[in-house]
């Protein structure tokens, strides 16, 4: 997340304030159908199917997986996980083009299902989008400049520095595109990114939207039952405006913006992906 700049990002308008402006991408169009290619196949459909319809509060308790999950784009492995949904009426908003009202107005939905086992962090994501952009293809610095979704887990909030470059985290940056996923490392402000192992993720391309399935393997140690994790999610969201060359995200809504309790390698505006205290840090069932 962030404005990121050839590496480096750079702290831009949150509810209350304006972002910087990046420009780029690579892939414009509406939302179609599947995509194919390797072992990318459509997605399992999202929520539905016979999938428990429980919710979650993934601030409050993170479920344990106690399943097996192969890494293929479908949700039947993870259908025993409850939900949660992140949209942009009410969630922390950063708005990169435009004002607050026009943050708010986005449309797109995240409808989510993670859960934790020794093995890694397990996810499913399905978004609702009518039109998609996707950054970043012949550059992994610009994959958060389109639409997309963002994660950031750690299997414990001890250690925290707030440099997730220098701690035992992860933060993962997935396009909305197959084959488009990085892994970001951030150190006072300046992002580093390197692609994600292909085995840890399917993004799917379906009608309405796209999917996204990951199995993250833990950057430290695993979370211990009964003890905080940290843990946040930000869907970032962009449009055909100017029409048929789009100028990137226009907005990220962000599960949760906590204060880092001091100072921030951020500066003045401390956020997810600048400073790793921000994050949540619910409690591991």
């Amino acid at each position: 997340g962030g404005s990121e700049t050839g590496g480096s990002e750079t702290g831009g308008s949150e509810t209350g304030g304006g972002a910087g402006v990046s420009t780029g991408g690579d892939q414009t169009g509406g939302a179609g159908g599947a995509a194919t290619g390797g072992d990318e196949t459509g997605g399992g459909g999202g929520v539905g199917g016979g999938c428990t319809t429980a919710t979650m509060d993934p601030c409050g308790q993170v479920p344990h997986f106690d399943g097996s999950q192969t890494v293929d784009g479908s949700d039947a492995d993870l259908c025993s996980l409850p939900t949660f949904v992140l949209n942009f009426t009410d969630a922390y908003l950063k708005v990169d083009h435009g004002g607050e009202a026009d943050g708010r107005a986005r449309t797109e939905t995240a409808t989510v299902r993670v859960g934790w086992s020794e093995a890694g962090f397990h996810g499913f994501v399905t978004v609702t989008d009518a039109f998609l952009f996707a950054s970043g293809q012949d550059d992994a610095g610009n994959v958060w400049n389109g639409d997309g979704v963002e994660v950031f887990v750690a299997g414990s909030t001890s250690g925290l520095s707030g440099n997730s470059g220098n701690d035992a985290v992860t933060h993962v940056q997935f396009g909305a595109a197959p084959s488009l996923a990085v892994t970001v490392k951030t150190v006072d402000g300046s992002a580093s990114h390197s692609a994600l192992t292909a085995s840890q993720y399917v993004t799917s391309v379906v009608s309405g939207g796209y999917t996204i399935e990951f199995l993250l393997p833990w950057s430290g140690d695993a979370p211990s039952s009964g003890a905080e994790m940290a843990f946040d999610l930000a869907l970032n969201s962009a449009d055909n405006d100017p029409e048929g060359a789009p100028d990137g995200r226009d907005a990220q809504a962000i599960l949760h913006n906590g204060s880092p309790g001091g100072s921030s390698p951020c500066g003045d505006n401390a956020e997810p992906w600048c400073d790793d205290r921000t994050w949540c840090k619910p409690t591991a069932q």
